[in-house]
C-alpha cells in the first residue's frame, strides 16, 4: 500500500490524504491524533476514540459525538474523494434527521456533504453538497443516499459547478432554488460531523483525499478501482 492511502491512486495534485489503513494517518488505536500524510503533517483530535478502528480499516462514527477535525491551509476545493458506509436503518427523509458525512469551513456557516432532504430544495432522499452563506442555501445533489455497503463519493469542479460521482460513475446532479454551489474554499475539515457540530455521521469512513486540481472522469474511476478491493467490490462491473 502506498503512503497516501492505497495502491496506485492518483497523486498528481494530492494535497490531503487521511486513511485508517495507513499507519502514517494515526499513531495507534488509543491515540487522540490523526494526520494528513501529504506534505506537512497536520494534527487533529478524534473525539470519543473508543473503538475507532474496525472492519476494512475504517474510523467508526457513532452519530453522537465522534469526529476527526483538521485545520488545513486555506485552498480552493477542486476535487474531494471519500470512502464511507452508513449504518442501516438511519432515516434521512427529514431535516432533523440529516446526517453529515463531512463538513468544512468556520463554525457559523453550515457547509458540507449531507444525507437526506434539506428543505423543499431537495424533495427526495439525497446525497447533497450544501452551503449556507448569509442566509442563502445553495445545494448540488444526487438522488441516492447509498445503502449500508461501502461506497466512494467524489465531487469534482468542472469549471462552473461540481460534478458528483458515486462508485466511480458520474451521476445526474440537481440544484436547489438558488442554483449550484459556487466553488468552495477549504480551511477546516470535519470528518463525521458538520462544522456546527450537528447532524453527526453514523457509520464508517475509511479514507478521504483532496486535490488542488480537478480530476478527469478516467482518473476518478482509476481511484475507485484502486481501492475497491479493500471493500470486497472486485466483482462489480463499472
Amino acid at each position: 500500500m502506498g503512503v497516501h492511502g492505497g495502491p496506485d491512486i492518483v497523486t498528481d495534485g494530492l494535497v490531503f490524504a487521511v486513511d485508517a489503513a495507513n499507519e502514517q494517518s494515526w499513531t495507534g488505536p488509543n491515540s487522540n491524533n490523526a494526520y494528513n500524510t501529504v506534505g506537512t503533517t497536520v494534527g487533529s483530535i478524534i473525539n470519543d476514540t473508543s473503538g475507532s478502528y474496525g472492519d476494512n480499516n475504517s474510523f467508526i462514527f457513532d452519530g453522537v459525538d465522534d469526529s476527526i477535525d483538521f485545520t488545513l491551509p486555506s485552498q480552493t476545493l477542486y476535487h474531494l474523494s471519500i470512502w464511507f458506509s452508513r449504518t442501516a436503518g438511519i432515516t434521512t427523509s427529514q431535516v432533523g434527521s440529516n446526517r453529515t458525512l463531512l463538513g468544512w469551513g468556520e463554525s457559523g456557516t453550515l457547509t458540507g456533504i449531507f444525507f437526506g432532504a434539506f428543505t423543499s430544495a431537495a424533495t427526495d432522499e439525497t446525497i447533497l453538497l450544501y452551503q449556507n452563506s448569509q442566509g442563502t442555501n445553495r445545494l448540488t445533489y444526487i438522488r441516492d443516499t447509498a445503502n449500508s455497503n461501502f461506497h466512494n463519493l467524489s465531487i469534482n469542479w468542472n469549471g462552473s459547478s461540481y460534478d458528483m460521482y458515486l462508485d466511480g460513475t458520474s451521476r445526474t446532479t440537481y440544484i436547489g432554488n438558488v442554483g449550484h454551489l459556487q466553488q468552495l474554499t477549504i480551511n477546516h475539515l470535519y470528518l463525521g460531523r458538520s462544522n456546527n457540530s450537528v447532524y453527526e455521521h453514523t457509520g464508517n469512513i475509511s479514507n478521504c483525499q483532496i486535490y488542488n486540481r480537478s480530476l478527469s472522469a478516467s482518473e476518478v474511476l482509476h481511484n475507485y478501482n484502486a481501492l475497491k478491493g479493500r471493500f470486497g467490490l472486485w466483482n462489480l462491473d463499472q
